[in-house]
């Protein structure tokens, strides 16, 4: 069977990435297979590619990919495979995967989600610097440019899943804010802010 295929394959140290197994055909290699005949956790070193195998599918199934390489202390595996759980939140995370990855492995992936969406407030509490209100911009006109900006930087913090966040996103939806305003200078302003936004954003660390 392709289970005992793979599980033969990860005894003898030899790669089987070549069978493209399944995530249940994995998932019952590691979880029903391994324990049954007392072996040990993979590890850091793994031969038989089971690991790359894992990440191939984290694209499809992140948590349940992630909650794998944990489950094997597969830390490279978990570190790339993190980035794909901001496909889904984390309360869809059921408690078998938790059970799964182990309480380190969980916590680390919690906190990537709390530190990237704190990341993502802290963006989005910064206002544009304005010029100094003239007969041509007032402060009444200011005021209404800045309650735009403040509804879409609540928008985007409400919204479902704020994490996934992606630049064409911001771009998107603090276009329409420029257009509160004739000011040139506000609108540059504006503009100059949405890219900051951006630089920040697209630093901002995604694996645990």
């Amino acid at each position: 069977s392709s289970v005992l295929n793979i599980l033969l394959h990860i005894l003898y140290g030899l790669n089987c990435e070549r069978y493209a197994p399944s995530l249940d055909v994995i998932a019952h290699v590691l979880e029903s297979s391994y324990p049954r005949y007392g072996l040990q956790i993979i590890g850091a070193g793994d031969p038989s590619g089971i690991g790359a195998l894992i990440l191939k599918h984290a694209p499809a199934a992140p948590i349940r990919a992630y909650s794998l390489a944990a489950s094997q202390a597969m830390e490279d595996i978990c570190v790339a495979s993190s980035e794909f759980t901001f496909q889904v939140t984390m309360d869809t995370v059921s408690e078998a995967d938790a059970l799964r990855m182990g309480p380190i492995y969980l916590w680390r992936l919690f906190m990537l989600h709390d530190n990237v969406l704190e990341t993502l407030k802290k963006l989005m509490a910064l206002l544009p610097s304005l010029h100094q209100p003239d007969e041509s911009c007032t402060w009444k006109d200011q005021q209404k440019l800045m309650i735009a900006w403040r509804e879409t930087t609540g928008s985007i913090i409400c919204k479902a899943a704020p994490q996934r966040t992606t630049t064409t996103d911001i771009i998107v939806l603090f276009g329409p804010v420029r257009s509160q305003t004739r000011c040139a200078r506000c609108r540059e302003c504006c503009q100059e802010r949405t890219k900051a936004i951006i630089r920040e954003w697209e630093t901002v660390k995604r694996t645990i």
